[in-house]
C-alpha cells in the first residue's frame, strides 16, 4: 500500500513539474504584453538566440542573424539576446522617430561591458533631455564650427605633417595607429590641457585599450582578456587624472 502511494505521490509531482516547466516555456516563448508585439522566436529559455546573433561574417555583408530574421518575418522581429527581451527594427522611418524622440519615449541604454569600463557614473550614461542639451552644447564647444576654426584644424594637420615625415623612412606606415594617436593627443590637450609628454604618453596608451570589440560574443575566452585590459586601463587613466 505505501509503495503505490509512494508511486502516486511521485507521478503527481512529475505531472507538476512537467506543467510548472510547460507554463514558464509557454510564457517564455509568449512574453506578457499589453500591446502587440512584433513577429519574431524567443529562441531558447534563458540564452534565447544568443548564439546565432554572435556568429561572425564579413565585414561588408549585413549579419546573417539580421538578415535571416529580416526575411521571415520582416523589419521588426522580436527575440532573445543575452537573457534580454529584445525588439530589433531594421526600418529606417522607424529608427529615425526613435532618435527624435530623445529619451521621452526611448531610454539609451549600452552594453553591460562598456557600463563596467567607463563606470555607471560616467556622463555618457546619464538620461534626461536637460542632460543631453548640455552635453551637445560641451560637445560643440569642443569640437563645433569656432573651434575647427581657432587653430584645431591646423594643429591636426601641423602634427600629421610631422608623423608623416618622421614615419616615411621606416617603410611601412600604419596609418589607422598614427591616425587614432593624433586624434587621442589633440582631445587630450583640448580636455585636461597641457600635460607632461610622458604622463599624455601613458593616458593615450590607456585611452587605446578601451579600443576593443564590446558586442563580441561573451563565449568568446577573448572577451573577458580584452574587458580585463580595459578595465586596467580605466583604473590607470583614472589614478594619473586625480
Amino acid at each position: 500500500m505505501k509503495k503505490e502511494m509512494w508511486g502516486v505521490a511521485l507521478i503527481v509531482v512529475i505531472a507538476l513539474l512537467v506543467v510548472k516547466i510547460s507554463l514558464w516555456l509557454y510564457r517564455w516563448a509568449h512574453p506578457n504584453f499589453s500591446g502587440k508585439l512584433p513577429p519574431g522566436s524567443m529562441g531558447f529559455p534563458v540564452i534565447g538566440e544568443t548564439i546565432d546573433f554572435f556568429k561572425p561574417y564579413s565585414f561588408d555583408e549585413i549579419s546573417p542573424f539580421v538578415k535571416t530574421r529580416m526575411s521571415k518575418y520582416g523589419s521588426l522581429f522580436r527575440t532573445s539576446i543575452l537573457g534580454s527581451k529584445t525588439i530589433v527594427s531594421t526600418d529606417p522611418e522607424v529608427n529615425f522617430e526613435i532618435f527624435k524622440q530623445d529619451n521621452r519615449c526611448f531610454i539609451m541604454s549600452y552594453p553591460e561591458a562598456v557600463v563596467r569600463i567607463f563606470g555607471k557614473d560616467n556622463l555618457f550614461f546619464k538620461q534626461g533631455r536637460d542632460f543631453h542639451r548640455y552635453m551637445r552644447q560641451i560637445a560643440l564647444q569642443l569640437l563645433g564650427p569656432e573651434s575647427l576654426k581657432q587653430g584645431f584644424i591646423y594643429k591636426i594637420d601641423l602634427e600629421t605633417h610631422e608623423q608623416l615625415k618622421s614615419d616615411s623612412s621606416k617603410g611601412i606606415l600604419e596609418v589607422k595607429d598614427i591616425i587614432g594617436r593624433l586624434i587621442l593627443e589633440q582631445m587630450i590637450k583640448k580636455i585636461v590641457s597641457d600635460i607632461k609628454p610622458e604622463i599624455k604618453r601613458k593616458l593615450i596608451e590607456n585611452f587605446r585599450d578601451f579600443s576593443f570589440d564590446l558586442v563580441r560574443s561573451p563565449f568568446d575566452p577573448s572577451f573577458w582578456k580584452a574587458l580585463y585590459i580595459g578595465l586596467m586601463a580605466r583604473r590607470n587613466a583614472m589614478k594619473m587624472l586625480k
